[in-house]
């Protein structure tokens, strides 16, 4: 089961052309919402500078969320949320241990990860480290160097449940390919 979802991941939401996932074009001078297959726009548009769109289906078990940010007209930023839906208790860090699997077969071995805890998670009564990180006291932060981009993974949460960000950032987004 973990090798099918690592290869289900890997095919549909990293692109083998560039580190941009789900064969989104980055060059591209957008004036209206790309078209992004299995997602559906739910708000914003490129003037404002964030497209918001919600999964169709789940991708791999997990709900899915899909932000664009644009600068002059190009794509900069792309954050994909994987979850609530799909993610529990019992399974947020083997889940979030995958993802990170998948983005390693992708782009090599991570370069840098940071697990920030403070110390008020050690007072807590709990049978996963999944509690506190939904209360915001653990965080663990994952990152890679790819191409133009850094791709930075982390694992959050919040009253209703846990998510897996995966944000892909042009390293210089004021350069001459934006800028053109």
């Amino acid at each position: 089961m973990k090798h099918t979802l690592a290869k289900i991941l890997l095919l549909i939401l990293c692109s083998p052309a560039f580190a941009q996932p789900l064969d989104i074009d980055d060059q591209k001078n957008y004036r209206l919402p790309p078209e992004v297959k299995h997602f559906k726009l739910w708000y914003g548009d490129v003037g404002t500078g964030e497209i918001i769109y919600l999964g169709t289906k789940p991708i791999a078990g997990f709900e899915t969320e899909l932000h664009l940010h644009f600068f002059k007209n190009k794509i900069f930023k792309t954050l994909l949320i994987l979850g609530p839906a799909g993610i529990y208790e019992e399974n947020c860090v083997k889940k979030y241990k995958e993802v990170i699997s998948v983005l390693n077969e992708k782009y090599g071995h991570y370069k840098y990860q940071k697990v920030i805890k403070d110390p008020i998670a050690d007072d807590l009564v709990s049978t996963s480290i999944c509690m506190p990180i939904q209360l915001g006291l653990y965080d663990i932060v994952t990152q890679w160097e790819s191409g133009d981009y850094t791709i930075t993974s982390r694992i959050i949460g919040d009253e209703d449940g846990w998510y897996i960000e995966v944000e892909y950032t042009k390293k210089n987004p004021i350069n001459k390919n934006i800028l053109k």
